[in-house]
């Protein structure tokens, strides 16, 4: 996994040297410090002391403290560096990887990766360099000087790292699995809270905030339940350690002037040394802190590391120049969950320049089919094959520049009416899009906006209706070079005089596409060359419309019943006229 992160940090090895480098200068200005005390306090003591070398001391301190204060200021500055590039790259790969692959991760699960997780991972990227090199050097040059000093008492200065060392273990694990569940709790939030914020229209409409509110602060409360446990072990480790941290100078102050006054050692080797037993303090805390640091950091790795190592299963490489022949569904079985079947040894073909529909009841397995179609979903057994070629090895950048897909509630992108149209054609020109805008109907309304093409939307700010924004859709599908159509309900909250326009609209270009279609009402696929009619997950009947309403039994008594209860509301809004 380690090796993994390492490419990360490629190209910043030159960097990486001068932040090493300005570290040891750093360790060594600090560890200086207290020798030039130690001779100044010994020569005091013994009266030798000169007013020169008092002068030439705080020349030197100061020079020594300048100097610290500039290296720190640049080692800071190529820290941050390293880290803000490590962000982005990171960010930028698990952005792309979810959507380069078939992910069934949800938004929520990405957002907490890109920036939770991605923190998470970045920050023990400044704890390392500060705890992991700066402090383990500090310790062992200390060392070395603390038995330089006084042998004696460094050897009970080693009494205190077993206890360090014992709290580190007992605490590692238990950390890291809190963390980890911590997390995933927190992506079950983030997930709720963005739900909640794209519905909260509504919640309003139905004045259900009270509910929403209620759905949020119980995944909050989830949050919080869990952290309990993972802060009261962060506390006990950090109070145990602040502890330690607290007796280790007392001690040596104790032990220290009782050797003093032995004459064992001398006044400025006992400061020194309590001085250099201060400078291990922090280190020494940082380091046995530095382990819920990283246990949380190590499962932020493990969840980026766990995401972008999924495979894509679109891996192929063929390019897909132009739809020739034909789609097959061969034997395909499909389901969500890998045990109930969605759809169930499901075969059939369409031809090129077709327009084929698939009706029948919810749940039936109609949209099911178009994922599959458009390789959202693999098949559980079976292949979906385009011109004899199994989908998935086609690349999957050349099948979309010849399958263009439009859903019952399309989105819109943060832009231009012009960008929003050409969104799939980065060469597009003005008269391209005004050409597609003719064809689909929103011309007339775009030179009516203040900016017409060059008018600004938002996705949630618009002023565009469900018929218009289902408009767009289709333009922006039929702007590039597309061969294959795929409409999924696109008329099913449309008013009945924009459902009607769409139709007509789809129907328009018959014969010029292959176009797939799945629609409730079935006055909607009458021009359909082919029309299959769905029912748990089976192919129950194939025909034209006039073909099924002659032979067909399923298909004729659901188009009846749409039918009568189209007259019967027609009635009823008749009486009430």
């Amino acid at each position: 996994m380690f090796i993994f992160f390492k490419k990360y940090l490629n190209n910043l090895k030159s960097i990486q040297a001068v932040v090493i480098a300005i570290i040891l200068i750093n360790i060594g200005i600090n560890l200086i410090q207290p020798i030039l005390i130690k001779n100044l306090i010994d020569m005091y003591s013994s009266g030798s002391l000169q007013i020169i070398l008092v002068i030439l001391f705080c020349i030197a301190l100061t020079l020594l403290l300048t100097l610290e204060l500039i290296t720190g200021i640049i080692r800071d500055y190529f820290i941050n560096k390293i880290r803000y590039t490590l962000q982005v790259r990171l960010r930028n790969d698990i952005y792309k990887h979810s959507l380069n692959t078939l992910s069934k991760d949800s938004s929520g699960k990405v957002i907490s990766l890109i920036y939770n997780d991605v923190d998470a991972v970045v920050g023990l990227m400044n704890i390392a360099v500060i705890s992991l090199i700066t402090d383990s050097i500090t310790l062992i040059l200390t060392m070395v000087i603390l038995f330089y000093l006084n042998w004696k008492l460094a050897v009970i200065s080693l009494v205190f790292f077993p206890i360090y060392y014992t709290l580190y273990r007992t605490s590692k694990r238990k950390i890291y699995n809190l963390n980890m569940d911590y997390k995933t709790k927190l992506e079950d939030l983030t997930e709720m809270l963005q739900i909640g914020t794209r519905q909260k229209w509504l919640a309003m409409r139905f004045n259900r905030q009270i509910y929403s509110n209620l759905l949020f602060h119980k995944e909050q409360k989830k949050v919080i339940e869990i952290s309990k446990p993972l802060l009261l072990q962060q506390s006990i480790l950090s109070g145990l350690s602040n502890f330690l941290t607290g007796i280790l100078p007392v001690t040596f102050i104790i032990i220290g002037g009782y050797l003093l006054v032995a004459e064992q050692l001398t006044l400025g080797t006992l400061i020194a040394f309590c001085t250099y037993i201060v400078k291990m303090l922090q280190p020494i805390s940082r380091l046995t802190q530095l382990n819920v640091h990283i246990q949380s950091a190590l499962s932020s790795a493990r969840r980026i590391f766990t995401f972008l190592q999924k495979k894509d299963n679109w891996q192929g490489t063929k390019q897909f120049k132009s739809f020739r022949d034909r789609i097959t569904f061969q034997n395909v079985d499909f389901s969500y969950d890998n045990s109930n079947l969605v759809l169930s040894d499901l075969s059939f073909d369409i031809q090129k320049n077709q327009m084929v529909s698939f009706v029948g009841e919810s749940g039936s397995g109609k949209t099911t089919i178009l994922r599959l179609l458009s390789g959202e979903h693999q098949a559980l057994r079976g292949s979906v094959f385009y011109d004899q070629r199994d989908i998935y090895t086609w690349s999957k950048k050349s099948f979309f520049n010849k399958v263009s897909i439009v859903k019952q509630e399309e989105e819109i992108v943060p832009g231009t009416i012009f960008q929003n149209i050409a969104f799939g054609y980065k060469t597009a020109t003005i008269d391209q899009v005004i050409h597609v805008a003719k064809i689909v109907g929103l011309h007339d309304f775009i030179l009516q906006l203040p900016k017409q093409y060059d008018t600004f939307i938002y996705p949630d700010k618009i002023d565009l209706s469900v018929g218009q924004k289902q408009r767009l859709a289709i333009a922006r599908a039929i702007i590039r070079e597309t061969e294959i159509l795929i409409f999924d309900e696109i008329t099913s909250a449309l008013d009945a005089e924009t459902e009607q326009y769409i139709i007509k609209l789809i129907n328009s270009l018959k014969g010029k596409y292959t176009i797939i279609n799945v629609a409730h009402k079935l006055q909607n696929v009458i021009n359909s060359d082919k029309v299959f009619v769905m029912d748990k997950g089976k192919i129950m009947e194939v025909g034209t419309h006039s073909e099924l309403l002659q032979k067909g039994s399923l298909y004729k008594n659901i188009y009846f019943k749409q039918q009568n209860a189209l007259t019967e509301a027609s009635s009823h809004y008749l009486k009430v006229k």
